[in-house]
């Protein structure tokens, strides 16, 4: 499940999860919200510890596939270069 949509339904604001993936990252690492609202909206994907603590913080709902393809549009106008054959 994405974040964004995750976030709605939980109705968790930015500074809600932040607090709750803090809760499972190792000791003298941290979590903004501000860290939490880039995740949301694609600009960024969570570090592998910070991953992990934000699908604890989630129950598993949010994982490291659901960022697979965060912020890309391959769509017709999309810039995706084509691929090229070999010569």
């Amino acid at each position: 499940m994405k974040l964004d949509h995750w976030m709605r339904l939980n109705a968790c604001t930015p500074r809600q999860l932040a607090a709750e993936v803090l809760a499972h990252l190792p000791e003298g690492e941290g979590c903004s919200p501000k860290a939490v609202e880039k995740w949301r909206y694609g600009q960024r994907t969570p570090r592998r510890t910070k991953m992990r603590a934000l699908t604890l913080a989630t129950a598993g709902a949010v994982t490291a596939n659901d960022f697979a393809d965060a912020g890309r549009d391959y769509g017709p106008t999309s810039s995706f270069p084509a691929h090229q054959g070999r010569r």
